[in-house]
C-alpha cells in the first residue's frame, strides 16, 4: 500500500510506519525468545567448602588476622552482600555505622583525616583495632555488575562456551554444543602450584626484553654489538631454567591440560609465557596491532606509552629518576598483609597506585611495560585502536616531511616503508560482505568500518558482565598474590592449614622457589612512594607489580581475557580474517598499480625504536592469528604482572568469545543486506537474484571455522561448524574437559 507519507520512500513491507514498528517488535520477540535458553548446570570447585575457613577463595579488602587469613564473620558477610541487588544494601553487609553494634567487616577503617588529607582509612586488624598511619581503602569492583540485563546477546548470567569438537573425524555442517564454563583447579591441586610456579617465572623475567627470550633475538643484538656475550649469557641462562622448568616432566600433567603443552606442543623458548592459539605461537611476542602507530583520522597516535620504571637491566635500557628506580611489590609481609586488608598507603584513583615511571615513553618490549599498559587501560581500547590500523590505508611518501611519530619509531625508514593503516579495500574486509562486489555502493553505518567500530565496546562490556558473574556469584577464586601468600606462611611460619606441608620437598615448585626467594632478598622497597627503601625480606610472597597488587574482585574469569577474546571474535567476523598480511596490496594513488608492502615488526630491546622481525614464521601471519595475539597479549599480560593465573587466561578467551558468538547471533538477524554468496575472494559472489541470507563466518581460536547465520530458533541455532582446523593446527580437544590433578 502507499505510504500515507508521500516524504517517506522505503520497502513496502515497512509501510506505513507502524508496519515497521511492529516488524522491529517482533524482531525483538523472536530473538528473546531464541537466548531464553536455561543453561546447564554451572559447575564450581568446592574450595569454600572444602576450606571453611575461606583461605582458599578471594578476600582482599576484608578483615584479616596477622596470618592474613580473612575472618570467618567478614568472608560469611560478603557471602550475604552478595544476594544484593542495590548499592545501599550490599554496603551494610560489610560496613553499616547506623547500626548498633556497628557492621565492621572491612579490612580498613575511618579515621579524621589530616587538615586537607584524602587518606581517611587506617587498618583494622582481627580484633577490629584501627592500627598504623593513614591511607587509601581499595573499593570493590562493581560487584552488582552481574544483576544487570542485556537486550542483545545472552544475558550475563547464562552463557557457557561452545564446544566445537565434530561428532566424527572431519565433521562439517554441524551445530555445535554450548557447555558450561569449566571450574577452575581446586586450591589443593597440583594445578594450582603449577599455575603459582608460572606465576613465579613471569615475576622473575619481567624485565626481560620479550626479543631476548629467544637465542635468535639475544643472537642478532650481540652480532651488532647491542647487547654484551657476558649479559646474553646471563639471561639464556634465566630463560633456559623457565622454560627446563615448565617444559619438564614434573609439569607435563599442568600443561597437557592447560594447553600449553603436552598434545599441544612444548614449551620452548618461542612459545614461553604465550597462549594456546596457532597465532600465539608464531612472529613476535607483541601482536602486529600493539606495536604500529595507530593512524585515528588525520592524528598519529604513537605506540609508546608511559611506563614503569625497571628493576633490572637486562638488556632494556632503562632511564628513571635517581633513587625512583624500578619495584616490585608486596614482597615483605606488612605490605603484603595490609593490602590484603584493602589498605595502601597512598592514593589509589580507582583501586589504581602510580609505580615509579620510567622517563621515556617506550614501546611494549618486556613484561614490565606489558603490565603496565593492563594497569590503567579501558579495556577495548586497544582492540579500537587495531580497527583504525586494519580500516585506513597506507599513505605514500611525499615532497612532505615525514610525520613524527614515524621518524621516533623507525628513524631510517625500512620497518614501516609508508604511514597510515594497512586496510586493503579489495581483501580486508570479509568476502561475505555483499558491498564489497558492489560498483555503486559501499558500507559505512551497517557493514563498514563505523559499524565494526561501534561495536566494539559493545561486545566487551557485555563480556564484562559476565565474566563478572562467574567471579562474584560463581567461583571467587583467590588470586595468586593471596595464594603465595599461603605458601609464604606455611613456609616461613610453618602454620596455617594449608596443604602444602611437603612442598619444600614437592617436584612441583623445587626450582623456582630458591629463584623466587633470592630475588624477594634484593628487591629494593619503596612502598610508600617516597623514595625510602626498607629493608627487603627474603620469602616466597609474588612480586607484584602493581604498588596495589591485584585489583579487588575474583580470580576467575579474567575480565581483560574475556573482554579481548570478545572484541577480536567480532572483528574477526566482519574482517576476511584468514588474509595472511603479507597479501597486503598498496594501491598507487595515481597510478592505480597495487604492489605488496607490509614488514612485520617488532620493538627493539630497548623500546625505542621498531626493527623488521626476520623469522622464518614472518610469512605465516595473519590478520586472524595477530587478532587473536592480541587477545591472548591483552590477557597473559596481566599474568605477567601476577594478578592472574594460566587457567583464567585460556577459559576465559573462550568465555569471550561465546559472548561475542551469542552477540552476533542477534546481530546478523538485524541486517537487511543479503550475503555475498561466498565466503571467499578466490570465487565469485553469487549472481544477485540468487543470494543467500547474509551470514558470518570466522576462525575460532581453536582453528575451527563457522558461519552465523539467521535463524529464529534456540540458540545455538544458526551456529554451524564449516570447516575443521587446517592440517598442521595443534590438537586442542581436550581443553573443553580440563581434568587439573
Amino acid at each position: 500500500m502507499a505510504d500515507p507519507n508521500p516524504c517517506r520512500k522505503v520497502p513496502a513491507e515497512y509501510s506505513p510506519i507502524s508496519a515497521r514498528v511492529t516488524a522491529a517488535q517482533n524482531l525483538r520477540i523472536t530473538r528473546a525468545n531464541a537466548q531464553a535458553v536455561t543453561p546447564a548446570a554451572q559447575p564450581c570447585n568446592g574450595d569454600e567448602t572444602d576450606f571453611n575457613t575461606y583461605i582458599a577463595n578471594f578476600s582482599k579488602s576484608l578483615q584479616h588476622n596477622a596470618d592474613g587469613e580473612p575472618t570467618v564473620a567478614a568472608y560469611q558477610a560478603f557471602l550475604a552482600a552478595l544476594m544484593e541487588e542495590h548499592v545501599c544494601a550490599w554496603d551494610r553487609h560489610l560496613e553499616d555505622p547506623q547500626v548498633n553494634p556497628t557492621t565492621e567487616q572491612l579490612g580498613t577503617v575511618p579515621v579524621t583525616p589530616a587538615a586537607g588529607s584524602v587518606l581517611r582509612f587506617k587498618q583494622r586488624n582481627s580484633a577490629g583495632t584501627a592500627i598504623g598511619p593513614n591511607g587509601a581503602r581499595l573499593l570493590f569492583d562493581n560487584p552488582l555488575a552481574p544483576e544487570s540485563f542485556s537486550l542483545e546477546g545472552a544475558d550475563h548470567q547464562t552463557v557457557g562456551i561452545y564446544d566445537l569438537r565434530p561428532p566424527s573425524p572431519g565433521a562439517t555442517g554441524y551445530t555445535p554444543a554450548i557447555i558450561a564454563f569449566p571450574a577452575p583447579p581446586k586450591f589443593s591441586s597440583k594445578t594450582e602450584l603449577a599455575e603459582i610456579v608460572e606465576n613465579y617465572w613471569m615475576a622473575l623475567l619481567r624485565d626481560v626484553p620479550f626479543k631476548y627470550y629467544t637465542a635468535a633475538g639475544r643472537n642478532d643484538d650481540v652480532s651488532r654489538g647491542i647487547l654484551s656475550s657476558a649479559l646474553a649469557s646471563q639471561i639464556a641462562t634465566l630463560v633456559g631454567a623457565a622454560v627446563a622448568d615448565l617444559g619438564g616432566s614434573n609439569l607435563a600433567y599442568y600443561f597437557g591440560q592447560n594447553p600449553q603443552g603436552g598434545n599441544n606442543g612444548t614449551v620452548s623458548e618461542q612459545t614461553l609465557f604465550r597462549g594456546f592459539t596457532e597465532g600465539d605461537r608464531i612472529g613476535p611476542y607483541v601482536s602486529q596491532f600493539w606495536v604500529r602507530p595507530v593512524p585515528i583520522g588525520r592524528l598519529t597516535l604513537s605506540p609508546k606509552q608511559k611506563t614503569a620504571a625497571m628493576r633490572t637491566d637486562y638488556g632494556g635500557k632503562p632511564n628513571s629518576e635517581p633513587g625512583k628506580g624500578g619495584r616490585d611489590y608486596l614482597t615483605t609481609k606488612t605490605e603484603w598483609l595490609s593490602r590484603q586488608r584493602g589498605f595502601i598507603y597512598r592514593t589509589a584513583i580507582g583501586n589504581v597506585a602510580d609505580p615509579n615511571f620510567d622517563e621515556e615513553p617506550r614501546l611494549i618490549r618486556a613484561a614490565r611495560d606489558a603490565g603496565e599498559y593492563v594497569h590503567a587501560d579501558v579495556v577495548f581500547q586497544e582492540f579500537f585502536n587495531a580497527c583504525f590500523v586494519l580500516l585506513t590505508p597506507p599513505t605514500p611518501r611525499t615532497n612532505f616531511a615525514r610525520d613524527s611519530v614515524y621518524n621516533d619509531l623507525d628513524p631510517s625508514g625500512t620497518a614501516l616503508p609508508f604511514e597510515g593503516g594497512l586496510f586493503d579495500p579489495g581483501q580486508t574486509l570479509a568476502p561475505e560482505i555483499p558491498y564489497q562486489f558492489s560498483q555503486v555502493e559501499k558500507g559505512f553505518i551497517t557493514l563498514g568500518n563505523h559499524d565494526l567500530k561501534s561495536m566494539i565496546g559493545e561486545v566487551a562490556r557485555r563480556a564484562l558482565a559476565t565474566v563478572w558473574y562467574y567471579k562474584f556469584n560463581i567461583h571467587r577464586r583467590l588470586r595468586p598474590e593471596e595464594f603465595a601468600g599461603r605458601i609464604n606462611q606455611q613456609l616461613l611460619y610453618e602454620s596455617g592449614p594449608y596443604p602444602f606441608y611437603a612442598l619444600p620437598n614437592t617436584s612441583v615448585t623445587a626450582t623456582v622457589l630458591p629463584y623466587v626467594y633470592d630475588s624477594n632478598s634484593t628487591n629494593p622497597q619503596d612502598p610508600q612512594g617516597d623514595g625510602i627503601q626498607p629493608q627487603p625480606e627474603p620469602g616466597y610472597l609474588l612480586p607484584q607489580q602493581f604498588p596495589e597488587g591485584c585489583p579487588i574482585h575474583p580470580s576467575y574469569g579474567a575480565g581483560h581475557a574475556t573482554a579481548s577474546a570478545a572484541a577480536v571474535t567480532l572483528m574477526k567476523a566482519l574482517l576476511n580474517d584468514d588474509l595472511p598480511l603479507a597479501n597486503l596490496k598498496y594501491t598507487d594513488p595515481v597510478t592505480g598499480v597495487q604492489s605488496t608492502y607490509f614488514k612485520p615488526v617488532q620493538p627493539s630491546a630497548d623500546g625505542r625504536t621498531l626493527e623488521v622481525y626476520t623469522g622464518s614464521d614472518a610469512g605465516q601471519m595473519t590478520i586472524a592469528s595477530e587478532l587473536n595475539k592480541l587477545a591472548s597479549n591483552e590477557s597473559l599480560f596481566r599474568n605477567l604482572a601476577g594478578v592472574h593465573w594460566r587457567s583464567d587466561h585460556t577459559y576465559s578467551q573462550l568465555l569471550g568469545q561465546a559472548v561475542a558468538i551469542y552477540y552476533l547471533q542477534d546481530l546478523v538477524n538485524t541486517y537487511s543486506e543479503e550475503g555475498s554468496g561466498t565466503d571467499s575472494y578466490a570465487a565469485a559472489p553469487t549472481a544477485c537474484d540468487s543470494r543467500p541470507p547474509l551470514s558470518f563466518t570466522l576462525r575460532t581460536f581453536e582453528g575451527y571455522r563457522i558461519r552465523i547465520a539467521k535463524s529464529s530458533a534456540a540458540v545455538p541455532a544458526g551456529v554451524t561448524v564449516v570447516e575443521q582446523p587446517p592440517a598442521g593446527y595443534h590438537d586442542l580437544s581436550a581443553i573443553y574437559t580440563p581434568n587439573y590433578p
